[in-house]
């Protein structure tokens, strides 16, 4: 059975063999970073995924200090668990390799992709 966060920015999907998926449901700027920031770290503390998959299915943009939330929750796992990003917009996924930031995570598509 999924968790939910006190988070309306940020839920927990599931929590399968240690693959835990997060999914975001608002475009990830400045005003709600703190608490996407919270959420995710809180999250990783609780369950210690062997896999961290966050759904951006819902985010069609995402400025700095979104980037940097993601980072910060990246750190925050151990180096040998991936952080995946699911379902990025294009946008955000251009976005994303113009930063090199598909170095440090993974990116995954879906069927019901947006790309």
């Amino acid at each position: 059975m999924p968790a939910s966060s006190d988070s309306p920015i940020v839920s927990q999907l599931s929590n399968e063999k240690g693959v835990v998926t997060a999914k975001l449901h608002a475009d990830i700027t400045v005003a709600c970073v703190p608490q996407t920031r919270q959420a995710l770290q809180e999250m990783i503390k609780q369950t210690h995924p062997s896999r961290f998959v966050v759904d951006m299915a819902d985010v069609s943009y995402m400025d700095s200090s979104g980037l940097a939330a993601l980072v910060e929750a990246k750190k925050r796992l151990p180096a040998s668990t991936p952080l995946v990003l699911r379902n990025l917009s294009p946008d955000v996924k251009g976005l994303m390799k113009i930063m090199n930031l598909n170095m440090l995570f993974e990116f995954e598509d879906t069927a019901d992709s947006p790309t």
